[in-house]
């Protein structure tokens, strides 16, 4: 039976950093951006100013979007 060899690094395998980190990166921004909307709805019902919440939620998602974009293209 032969045996199999996991290397890490460019050479051989897939590195772990590739794999993890993105998804680490796109559940903690989704984790972001849900804190962010429960402010806002808060500020919301409230009737206070939501400028804040609404430039951070843009911010978030913009950033959640490229994050996902690249997880989806760091599984190939």
């Amino acid at each position: 039976m032969k045996r199999i060899k996991y290397r890490l690094g460019k050479k051989g395998g897939s590195n772990v950093l590739e794999i993890f980190l993105p998804m680490f990166v796109t559940s903690l921004l989704g984790v972001l951006l849900f804190i962010n909307f429960v402010y806002f709805s808060k500020n919301t019902k409230e009737e206070k100013s939501t400028h804040n919440q609404t430039i951070l939620g843009s911010i978030l998602t913009f950033f959640f979007i490229f994050s996902f974009m690249y997880f989806i293209l760091s599984l190939h």
